[in-house]
């Protein structure tokens, strides 16, 4: 009898720590709606910004209403408030400056990154040939400049005027070096969006650059227009080649017109897995109209939403895959939280543990979070079980390598369970002693 009613408080006090885990930042009712601006984020790419940019609300035509099943568990994960993140931030160890991040594939044709070991023969003679008028030297020598290459610390400054040298010259990888230091505000350069933006429509439109055409699309998403650069929409759309619809004239939203004409550089924007992330984004929350890109498999899609800005689940997920196949890990994220409310698709755990754990695995912390949110609940675990073992080492992970924000809610959620899981043992060993006692 005794040890009926021992195991009887053990199985209440599990669920009690089961319940007491599931309270504050991490639960929402379950009639709560879906609010993007709580979520947990390394980057604007995961769809805030894409939030703050949408009014719409409404459900597209011939878009059925997915229901969301109830979680055996009686809760959802809730989304974390997501602080504004600085330039110079990633969720990677180190957090390494962004804008060199960027810089990067354009340094790929020269087969070298910031950890590219370079001779002394080869700074020389790299320096003598960019000091000759070389156009590639003069690029090469500002790539080593930025990344520090040869030199005791990268020196942004010098990089930025052998990036000029090339630039002026059609170098179109400099063109875009240069917006990119110059829209990051990289060290003593100072930050200028509107100049940087006019060299990324340089590189668009006399180079036809696929990395120009997303930095320009990428400035016009985060806020940008071409009226910045003294040019009208209607008037920088044509040598873009980008077809100038009757009914854009009607559009005096500049946020909505600049989302348009972001979503057709994205377009343009070949093997570039960032454009197609972020055009997945716009789809998501509606920035763009629900037919704006109409593929082979749209073929029987009958709907005539050619201007309403509602949101394209279908085609964010499937955008949302070719990134992720290409090398996007926030499209990793994002499909999995599409799974996880439900965004389009049915609620599907097993498989946004899935799309997460891929995301951790490039040490993505906001996908650690959500791991650690749904082990401790039991979504998506064996039995619908909660697995505190398992939510403590993706917590401690998480903690490890994100930016200082969410490092702050992965501790707090790991000291939380902690000290439950020490609560239940020590009343455990409490009921056990009275047993022994007895």
């Amino acid at each position: 009898m005794i040890k009926t009613t021992v195991f009887m408080n053990v199985c209440m006090l599990f669920l009690l720590l089961k319940k007491s885990l599931g309270h504050g930042a991490t639960m929402i009712d379950e009639n709560n709606s879906y609010d993007p601006k709580l979520e947990v984020g390394n980057t604007i790419t995961s769809g805030e910004r894409a939030w703050l940019l949408s009014n719409s609300n409404e459900k597209p035509k011939g878009e059925a209403e997915v229901q969301s099943p109830k979680p055996s568990s009686g809760t959802k994960p809730r989304w974390h408030h997501r602080q504004p993140q600085s330039d110079n931030g990633s969720s990677k160890s180190g957090f390494v400056d962004e804008f060199v991040d960027e810089i990067q594939p354009l340094s790929e044709r020269f087969e070298i990154n910031r950890s590219t070991n370079i001779d002394r023969d080869t700074i020389v003679r790299i320096n003598n040939q960019a000091h000759d008028g070389s156009i590639d030297s003069s690029y090469f020598l500002g790539l080593m400049y930025v990344y520090g290459l040869g030199f005791t610390e990268p020196d942004y400054l010098e990089g930025l005027r052998w990036f000029k040298e090339a630039a002026m010259k059609g170098h179109k990888e400099a063109q875009c070096a240069i917006g990119i230091l110059l829209y990051s505000g990289a060290g003593d350069i100072g930050e200028d969006k509107k100049t940087a933006m006019r060299w990324f429509y340089r590189a668009s439109v006399d180079s036809k650059d696929s990395y120009g055409y997303w930095l320009l699309g990428k400035s016009l998403y985060e806020g940008l227009t071409f009226e910045d650069i003294k040019i009208s929409a209607k008037d920088a759309a044509s040598p873009l080649k980008i077809d100038w619809h009757e009914w854009y004239d009607d559009i005096h939203d500049n946020a909505s017109l600049s989302n348009i004409l972001a979503a057709h550089l994205f377009t343009k924007a070949e093997g570039v897995y960032q454009a197609k992330h972020h055009l997945a984004v716009m789809f998501e929350y509606g920035l763009i109209p629900y037919d704006f890109w109409k593929g082979e498999n749209d073929a029987k899609d009958n709907s005539t939403n050619d201007n309403v800005f509602v949101p394209n689940y279908r085609k964010a997920n499937e955008l949302y895959r070719i990134a992720a196949l290409e090398g996007s890990i926030e499209s990793l994220y994002n499909l999995g939280l599409m799974y996880s409310y439900g965004r389009g698709v049915p609620v599907n755990y097993s498989r946004a543990v899935d799309l997460f754990r891929r995301a951790a695995s490039s040490q993505h912390s906001p996908s650690m979070s959500y791991l650690g949110l749904f082990a401790m609940q039991g979504l998506g675990q064996p039995n619908d079980m909660p697995n505190f073992k398992e939510a403590v080492f993706w917590f401690s992970k998480c903690a490890q390598y994100a930016p200082p924000y969410v490092k702050e809610l992965c501790d707090y959620e790991l000291n939380n369970i902690r000290q439950s899981i020490q609560k239940i043992e020590t009343t455990y060993n409490s009921l056990l002693q009275r047993l022994l006692q007895g």
